[in-house]
């Protein structure tokens, strides 16, 4: 009976070790991916742009629903989301706020916020028809630290179920800064957690608005 004990229990360590191996190999894998970067890259963020995207990530990430992410690691999707989805969504709440329909601002504010007409909104459209994917660099993030992971890895992880394996992240997928003038500037972005691979906590798109030089 000892004997049978003993064999079950160095079958269990054989097994646990096995797991810590399996589970070691694939996050230096994994982190190997991560930090992959173009080194031949020529685009570059503007300054303005640069501190635009780190005064928006310096603002949503300490607003409350973030509270219970604040120990996870932050993780940038490689491949930025389109411009254009910031003029979509503009052109959603102009629609809303014409048809009067659950629109979340006040008549004084939405003038604010609707400051584009249909002509430019054309104009805009047109010229991010071929918009080029920019992709991010760990240096683009002044104010945090991260690592980059590119989209299809994370589409892999969820077919396999790899991220079962991984410490809990916080993934960011994030747009180039859309900026208007020296003022005014439209951002995207989705925010999710690595739970069940990718599990959304917000997205939309932000007006940024120039007050007290940032």
């Amino acid at each position: 009976m000892n004997m049978k004990k003993l064999i079950y229990f160095v079958l269990c360590i054989l097994l646990f070790s096995c797991s810590i191996k399996k589970t070691e190999k694939f996050n230096k894998e994994f982190n190997t991916e991560l930090v992959k970067e173009s080194k031949d890259t020529i685009d570059y963020l503007t300054a303005i742009e640069s501190n635009i995207v780190n005064d928006f990530l310096e603002c949503e990430l300490v607003t409350d629903r973030y509270k219970r992410y604040k120990d996870y690691q932050y993780i940038i999707v490689l491949e930025s989301l389109p411009k254009k989805k910031a003029i979509e969504s503009y052109l959603y709440s102009q629609r809303e706020s014409q048809e009067k329909r659950d629109f979340p601002l006040k008549k004084e504010d939405a003038k604010k916020f609707l400051f584009l007409d249909s002509l430019e909104t054309k104009k805009i459209n047109s010229e991010l028809e071929n918009e080029p994917i920019y992709h991010w660099k760990r240096s683009d993030f002044k104010n945090i630290k991260v690592n980059l992971i590119t989209h299809k890895k994370i589409i892999q992880m969820s077919n396999t179920e790899e991220y079962l394996n991984l410490p809990d992240r916080l993934i960011i997928y994030l747009s180039r800064p859309l900026v208007f003038d020296s003022e005014k500037a439209f951002i995207s972005f989705s925010i999710g957690s690595s739970f069940l691979s990718f599990n959304p906590i917000c997205h939309f798109s932000a007006l940024m608005k120039k007050e007290n030089n940032k």
